[in-house]
């Protein structure tokens, strides 16, 4: 508040911008934090892997750590690896320490959440990086997804990767739901540029839509299962370029991924032998 009126709230958002952008860029910017399972149900336990990496020329000295932990989520005992320190009334997990250059600094813990969280819920783990340095301090959130599905894994595939004007290539486009719940998937795919569209050979249970140069396939894929789309992709006359294919699938439950492809498509050539006359 008192913020708010010295400065205004455009400069508070962009000093909080600055602030959030100087740490990706600093020395420990590409750390990160992992759990073992990205969506879970209530009452699941999962594993957090946090690695601290520094990218700068000099010893980070000291960097931290610090894990804030929300309600409804508690440390697994004996589970804390790499010299973390568990602080029960702050509900904190804190690490400092040095890294060197080129190195990194790997932590883990397991913590259990309880069996009655709010449904297609996130929960919030607050995580902070710092280092000494340059007096950095920066938040790097994680959200653990509550029963909901995960489709972040599915993949694009083309095939062949390096064609010739005019061919047909194949397009895979591999669903994959690693969560808890099935997901209501909605897949739209768009000609690239330079390419046309043809209509999913399988698609499943699913229903299929070709509109010129646009597709769309609505289908379900069950937790812990996958299904394949293929479909044909028919290059166009032009040579020496990369094709760049890339899908929107959305999984129902607000989150949406875009897999992407490329293949290389180049003219025919041959390489005729040279033959020259010496004077």
């Amino acid at each position: 508040m008192v913020l708010a009126q010295q400065f205004g709230l455009l400069e508070i958002i962009v000093v909080v911008a600055y602030l959030g952008l100087v740490g990706w860029l600093g020395w420990l910017g590409r750390s990160s934090c992992e759990a073992s399972q990205r969506t879970i149900s209530a009452g699941d336990a999962v594993t957090m892997t946090c690695t601290l990496r520094n990218d700068g020329q000099d010893m980070v000295n000291p960097a931290s750590l610090q894990v804030a932990l929300p309600e409804g989520v508690e440390l697994i005992s004996g589970t804390m690896y790499g010299g973390l320190i568990h602080h029960p009334a702050a509900r904190l997990l804190a690490w400092s320490g040095r890294i060197p250059p080129a190195g990194e600094r790997l932590v883990r813990f397991g913590l259990q959440t309880a069996p009655l969280l709010p449904g297609a819920a996130d929960i919030p783990l607050m995580v902070r990086i710092g280092y000494a340095n340059h007096g950095i301090t920066y938040e790097h959130p994680y959200l653990l997804h509550l029963d909901r599905p995960d489709l972040s894994t599915s993949t694009l595939d083309l095939s062949p990767t390096a064609a010739h004007p005019g061919e047909t290539i194949t397009a895979a486009l591999i669903l994959r739901n690693t969560g808890v719940r099935t997901a209501q998937v909605a897949a739209t795919v768009e000609a690239p540029i330079c390419a046309f569209l043809g209509r999913i050979a399988d698609g499943g249970s699913g229903t299929t839509n070709l509109d010129g140069p646009a597709m769309t396939w609505q289908g379900t894929v069950a937790a812990g299962q996958q299904l394949t789309l293929t479909y044909p992709l028919t290059l166009c006359p032009t040579s020496d370029y990369i094709l760049v294919h890339q899908v929107q699938v959305a999984d129902g439950h607000g989150e949406t991924w875009w897999p992407r492809a490329y293949a290389h498509v180049n003219s025919y050539r041959s390489l005729l032998p040279w033959a020259s006359r010496a004077y």
